[in-house]
């Protein structure tokens, strides 16, 4: 029977503050955890539409994940356009040394009670807005939300409480579940929403390897399925199983007692929801389930979003694998080369669109060396489809 994470009674109020970090350190030597393949960043079998991608795990203690030998490697190898972290233990004040992260906006919240809960999201670009918390004081003091608003939708990554040993939390978890659906409701009303984290719950049968022994396990009682059913009810999909709605073998979480994850004993506990009417966006969801370092495995969304350049929609994805010949490269590689691109292109890489905002190439501040080789590569592309 999985052990979940210990789970507090009560908790001070969150502290939230911006504050840009940097993954670029080389990755630890430890050899706690099984090393990961080169195979082991391949995407599934998907069409070629997609041109957001979007990672969430939930680490079990930004301490301790960052020092195993895959974290770090698992940021540069997805290379997500956006990356949320669930049940962080850590806040701003108190970050490891090796953390840094450039390119990416960084959010957190936190609990003030040492060591627990926590949530974190980082993205290339800046989100119009971000909300901590669901507006409720009662639960927004364990740190547990971030929402962050882009033009398109709503990102919500949370990390759900946990019933806890012995169900001593369940009558909480009610009415946090009840709470949050509603958040999340009022939300939806503006423009679709995509959540993502820990939802702690393997909703159905086939979400967990031995259903019939834990019908009485926090993240497997009738009341937290039928809760997270009434969620889906009232509009929202459960990506992965849109695109696997039969597979029994893929979790997400795994005890470290007893060797479970060696012997596949898990629970999908990890999740992507979309607003239904989203899901025409919704490109592929999967789970990295052989990627080591926490009991937990990243799960990741891929997301097909238009683009709007001149007046012209297009995909980044076709844009990236469309060929340029030599000579246009050759022309490009001089920073004086001028192109008519007046509007900004909206997408998700932040030193790209700071080089689309004019009509001359220059390297932005912050993009040097191989981002700005990257950021060359992709304007010429995407020049030639516009006018």
């Amino acid at each position: 029977m999985p052990r979940k994470r210990k789970t507090d009674d009560e908790s001070k109020t969150s502290t939230k503050k911006q504050k840009v970090i940097d993954f670029s350190k080389k990755e630890s030597s430890s050899e706690e955890e099984p090393s990961t393949s080169k195979d082991s960043y391949a995407l599934p079998d998907v069409d070629n539409s997609w041109n957001l991608k979007i990672s969430s795990w939930n680490i079990n203690g930004l301490k301790a994940w960052i020092q195993k030998s895959d974290s770090l490697k698992y940021v540069r190898k997805e290379d997500p356009d956006i990356f949320c972290l669930q049940e962080t233990k850590c806040d701003e004040s108190n970050l490891p040394k090796e953390a840094s992260f450039p390119g990416y906006y960084c959010y957190w919240a936190n609990s003030e009670t040492k060591g627990y809960s926590g949530v974190g999201l980082f993205s290339k670009k800046k989100p119009k807005n971000i909300t901590y918390g669901i507006g409720v004081s009662e639960h927004d003091k364990e740190g547990r939300v971030i929402t962050a608003e882009y033009e398109k939708f709503f990102l919500v990554t949370s990390y759900i409480p946990n019933s806890g040993q012995g169900l001593k939390r369940l009558d909480y978890r009610q009415t946090w579940d009840k709470d949050f659906r509603d958040y999340l409701n009022k939300l939806d009303k503006t423009k679709p929403v995509v959540l993502c984290g820990d939802l702690n719950v393997a909703h159905k049968e086939i979400d967990l390897t031995n259903p019939k022994t834990n019908t009485k396990t926090a993240g497997f009682t009738k009341e937290e399925r039928a809760n997270f059913t009434e969620l889906l009810d009232q509009g929202y999909v459960d990506t992965y199983r849109h695109f696997y709605p039969e597979r029994t073998d893929q979790y997400s979480f795994w005890s470290y007692r007893g060797n479970a994850r060696g012997k596949n004993i898990g629970w999908r506990l990890d999740y992507f929801v979309a607003s239904e009417r989203f899901m025409d966006n919704v490109a592929h969801s999967f789970i990295r389930d052989n990627i080591m370092g926490s009991d937990h495995a990243p799960v990741v969304l891929l997301l097909s979003l238009p683009a709007e350049a001149g007046g012209t929609l297009y995909q980044l994805s076709q844009v990236r694998a469309r060929k340029t010949p030599r000579k246009t490269q050759e022309q490009l590689n001089s920073n004086n080369m001028t192109f008519e691109v007046h509007p900004v292109i909206h997408c998700f890489s932040r030193p790209f669109s700071a080089l689309v905002r004019s009509s001359r190439c220059h390297p932005s501040a912050e993009s040097t060396g191989r981002e700005h080789k990257r950021d060359l590569t992709l304007l010429r592309r995407v020049s030639k489809y516009i006018k």
